[in-house]
């Protein structure tokens, strides 16, 4: 899942009006917005300033397993106003070693809040991936 988000991130930075919207919980440590500037750090994306990367990728944290993603009030407003066209939901676990029910919450219930979340959007057209 990790590639496939860099993957995303790499494509669409530059490609989307208004630059993208990550939703990022924070994780052993380290804030959403941390986690993300690590991920930018990669030689895949030299090709942004460091200005561009602060003013093309907006980074929100929540918890995409909970209600409104886990999100506080105000991003989860301030999110469902911008002109959003596509979401991308690309969290999920892949450990054989957890029980069915946490991996069920994993790739079931973030797919639906996402899913959800998409529904709130201003735009009505966005689309759900």
């Amino acid at each position: 899942t990790l590639l496939m988000r860099e993957l995303l991130l790499h494509r669409h930075s530059l490609m989307i009006p208004g630059g993208v919207v990550v939703i990022v919980r924070s994780k052993r440590g380290k804030s959403a917005q941390e986690r993300i500037d690590r991920l930018l750090s990669h030689s895949m994306f030299d090709f942004l300033t460091n200005l561009q990367k602060a003013s093309l990728v907006r980074v929100v944290e929540g918890d995409v397993t909970l209600l409104d993603c886990g999100m506080h009030d105000a991003d989860a407003k301030s999110i469902r106003t911008l002109n959003i066209s596509h979401v991308f939901h690309c969290a999920a676990a892949v450990s054989f070693t957890q029980t069915m029910e946490d991996a069920a919450v994993s790739n079931i219930t973030s797919s639906l809040q996402m899913r959800s979340l998409t529904r709130k959007l201003s735009n009505k057209n966005a689309k759900f991936v």
